[in-house]
């Protein structure tokens, strides 16, 4: 992990970028002794807050301080704190299951949960890591232990592959989904940390990064730091070092105007950004994506320049080519062998031009999405409990 990612990852509840839904719900549950389960399942994207909410987590159900504003609990003070952020805390154990997921360890887990007294904290809480990497003995050996844990025993499941974990063993489980945060939840971050760090930015680059990360802050952060390491200010200079580019709208429209010449050229140029075919399938695809949903008026990740050009795309193209044109993709990325990858991007190039600038336009469904369900109670209990 990066220094910018180690020194600026969240530390209480409060600090948590996004994911408010599974942090207020956490932060509630861990305030409350009768309301902590044996067993819970973080899962979702990575680099979503997953592994860190779950140290956090560890650290307020021993932290001897009991509750508090979520900006300062855990108090990461205590002893208790002190020695779970040192590793040298016996309460607190963060194993990575895809190299220890064998039986055996999983029975030695077992030993551990049960042999340990109230001495070393309020609670035991066991993190696996990538908990889909245990062999199908495991699970079963977890699995009894889950159906009855002992007293003041916590497994945390932590997990981007949540259908890999068998039905008996998720049924046990208190399930916490972390999602993709929005770019401008990212953003905010970033500019947090250039404030902190003293580096100036430009808008336009942050939000470019954050734009890349994918809904990930820790790749985001990953990004930043090797921009401030070189000193990397303006998003003109970072795309030209980078290669970052935002090339799938060019490329869609270059296909719909049926210029060979010119599409296959910019085929080349998105080869060249996304070092891969599979790569530059993929971004063809997202694009699209981005497409259908602003045609039924939901939100997605571009913003700026990107944002215009996927609205621009979508009044030359319209609703019905995009999907047929993201079926092709989507027939490539599924049945074309490895090594024909470069080929079958050719092949696929000609076929979305076909669908692409066959017809007219066809009008751009705006359909309105309702409202979200509220959060403001959980939200409260961030902010103000």
């Amino acid at each position: 992990m990066t220094q910018l990612a180690i020194k600026y990852r969240p530390v209480t509840f409060g600090d948590v970028v996004g994911q408010r839904p599974a942090t207020a719900l956490l932060y509630l549950t861990a305030k409350k002794d009768d309301a902590v389960p044996g067993g819970m399942l973080f899962y979702g994207q990575w680099g979503s807050g997953k592994t860190t909410l779950a140290r956090i987590m560890a650290k307020a159900l021993n932290c001897e301080v009991r509750g508090g504003k979520a900006s300062q609990w855990p108090c990461g003070v205590c002893p208790s704190c002190v020695a779970i952020d040192n590793e040298t805390s016996p309460a607190v154990e963060e194993i990575d299951a895809a190299s220890n997921g064998s039986v055996e360890q999983v029975r030695a887990i077992r030993q551990r949960a049960y042999s340990y007294g109230t001495a070393g904290g309020r609670y035991k809480v066991f993190i696996l890591d990538e908990a889909h990497g245990l062999s199908a003995g495991a699970f079963e050996a977890l699995l009894m232990l889950l159906e009855d844990p002992p007293p003041g025993v916590v497994f945390i499941l932590v997990t981007t592959k949540p259908e890999a974990i068998p039905r008996t063993v998720r049924s046990r489980l208190s399930p916490f989904r972390f999602t993709p945060l929005p770019v401008a939840a990212v953003t905010g971050r970033l500019e947090h940390i250039c404030r902190a760090e003293g580096f100036e930015a430009e808008p336009a680059l942050l939000t470019a990064i954050a734009e890349a990360s994918g809904g990930s802050v820790r790749d985001a952060v990953t990004r930043l730091d090797q921009v401030t390491s070189v000193g990397i200010g303006s998003l003109d200079l970072w795309r030209e070092l980078t290669g970052e580019t935002d090339f799938a709208p060019g490329l869609l429209a270059a296909a719909a105007d049926g210029n060979e010449d010119v599409m296959y050229a910019a085929m080349e140029e998105a080869l060249a950004s996304a070092g891969d075919p599979a790569a530059v399938t993929r971004e063809l695809t997202r694009c699209l994506a981005d497409l259908l949903t602003l045609a039924c008026g939901g939100p997605v990740t571009a913003q700026g320049a990107g944002l215009e050009a996927r609205r621009e795309l979508l009044g030359r193209i319209g609703k019905e080519r995009a999907s047929k044109a993201m079926a092709v993709l989507w027939d490539l990325m599924t049945r074309v062998r490895a090594e024909d990858r470069a080929a079958g991007l050719q092949v696929a190039l000609a076929v979305l031009a076909r669908h692409l600038g066959a017809r007219p336009a066809a009008p751009i469904d705006r359909a309105t999405g309702g409202e979200k369900p509220s959060l403001a109670e959980l939200s409260n209990a961030l902010e103000g409990a």
